[in-house]
């Protein structure tokens, strides 16, 4: 069985998340990432960064909608695509 490690790394496009997906795809620590955020071009362009660093990454991106709703203590995200572990 192939065993792949994968980081997940939320708010992506823009500020720490950014900085961090950039950071960690210079080192060898993961074989793929999922990276989520709020805007898609946003996304795109963490990615193209990433790839600059290591072009052999398997990256997937997921725009996300967070709600929350306090009275009910519930947050709901919402994705365009299924979260998968495998890329």
């Amino acid at each position: 069985m192939l065993l792949m490690s994968l980081c997940i790394i939320t708010g992506a496009g823009a500020g720490i998340g950014k900085a961090t997906a950039i950071e960690l795809s210079k080192q060898s620590f993961f074989d793929g990432f999922a990276i989520l955020g709020r805007n898609a071009e946003a996304l795109a362009a963490t990615v193209n960064e990433m790839l600059e660093n290591n072009a052999a990454l398997k990256i997937k991106t997921y725009p996300i909608w967070i709600f929350y709703l306090p009275w009910m203590r519930l947050s709901w995200i919402l994705t365009t695509q299924k979260l998968r572990t495998t890329l």
